[in-house]
């Protein structure tokens, strides 16, 4: 397998790896029962087995110069997180609380940036402004969210009805990225709904679990948006002016890296 697709392969296994992390913390926080444990345990184990991924991808992102330092953030980030979740165990303060879920958010979107860097040379990508504001507006509803789970779990309605709003105009910023990005732009909404109307840990752990995948979205598409690296031949400068996509005349063509 060549270096990219070793780098591709640990990038997603992480990635999905997080998501999970993603929504077991997220379930721990809205559970007090004895599944608890079992949440706990995947949790461990997720958040175990990204530490040695990440810690392979950075090795082999070291030699390629336009992912190193992406992956060299990713590294010291999931040192950060182990570290605090080993010195605060399982019953954290609220600072630490949200360090970690920023912070496993953070390295979610960035692990998925990675992936869509290291993706196939020619691709289809989104306009570069519209996916840098989808990943704008969706690291911004995702600290919003973290600061109300954390700080303010019993929000008022004013807050709430804020909350949504925001997240409403982040799905909107990343469904008109395209098709392929609007499942998850629709999930985070209609989570976000299920998880005030019923309450339970299972819709938390879900809510989390979207806005997760709105913000790792949003950060691939800014990653296949990115411009090239280097200079581009005559015919590949022509393919990244002129291409466009059928789903949306605002997407230019792809990148070559």
């Amino acid at each position: 397998m060549p270096n990219a697709g070793r780098i591709r392969f640990l990038t997603a296994a992480s990635a999905l790896l997080m998501l999970a992390v993603v929504a077991a913390s997220a379930y721990i926080r809205a559970s007090g029962g004895i599944d608890v444990q079992i949440a706990r345990g995947v949790h461990r184990a997720t958040a175990s087995s990204v530490a040695l991924l990440v810690f392979a991808l950075m090795a082999l992102a070291w030699r390629q110069p336009r992912l190193r330092a992406a992956a060299s953030v990713a590294f010291v980030l999931m040192l950060a997180l182990s570290a605090v979740g080993w010195i605060t165990g399982t019953t954290p303060p609220p600072a630490a609380a949200f360090f970690n879920q920023t912070g496993g958010l953070v390295l979610t979107a960035l692990l998925v940036w990675i992936y869509g860097r290291a993706a196939a040379r020619t691709t289809l990508a989104p306009d570069r402004k519209l996916a840098l504001a989808a990943l704008g507006l969706a690291s911004l509803q995702a600290a919003f969210g973290g600061t109300l789970a954390i700080f303010a779990p019993q929000a008022s309605v004013a807050v709430l009805i804020t909350h949504a709003a925001a997240g409403l105009a982040a799905a909107a910023a990343v469904a008109a990225l395209g098709w392929r990005y609007a499942a998850c732009a629709a999930l985070a909404p209609a989570l976000g709904v299920i998880s005030v109307v019923l309450q339970a840990s299972a819709t938390q752990a879900g809510h989390a679990l979207a806005g997760a995948l709105l913000l790792a979205a949003a950060a691939y598409a800014q990653a296949r948006a990115t411009p090239p690296s280097r200079p581009l031949n005559a015919h590949n400068q022509l393919r990244w002016r002129e291409g466009r996509t059928a789903n949306s005349g605002t997407f230019r063509a792809g990148r070559i890296e």
